[in-house]
């Protein structure tokens, strides 16, 4: 089961800075239950575009530097996201 695997693969990541953690899991035959931290001060990169256009130069290479470095953690534990889109990636603002 597709989720399940996902719960496995949180499971494996909960260290890694970059990464939702996973708060809790219910794995049944008939059901899988994730329980997903909320980062308070967050929201999808495709809303951050929405709301403020564009990246500028800069704010893509930190964007892009903290996303190819999750994914370099990743990979050396053995997870490969297969499903990188600005929906599944978070802007994280600490006010």
């Amino acid at each position: 089961m597709l989720v399940s695997r996902e719960a496995y693969a949180l499971s494996k990541l909960r260290d890694v800075r970059g990464v939702i953690k996973m708060l809790w899991s219910v794995v049944s035959p008939e059901r899988v239950l994730l329980v997903l931290e909320r980062p308070t001060y967050s929201m999808t990169i495709g809303d951050y575009l929405s709301q403020h256009g564009s990246l500028k130069e800069d704010q893509a290479r930190h964007f892009m530097k903290q996303i190819v470095g999750t994914l370099a953690v990743m990979l050396n534990k053995g997870i490969l996201h297969c499903d990188l889109r600005v929906i599944n990636g978070k802007y994280i603002e600490i006010f």
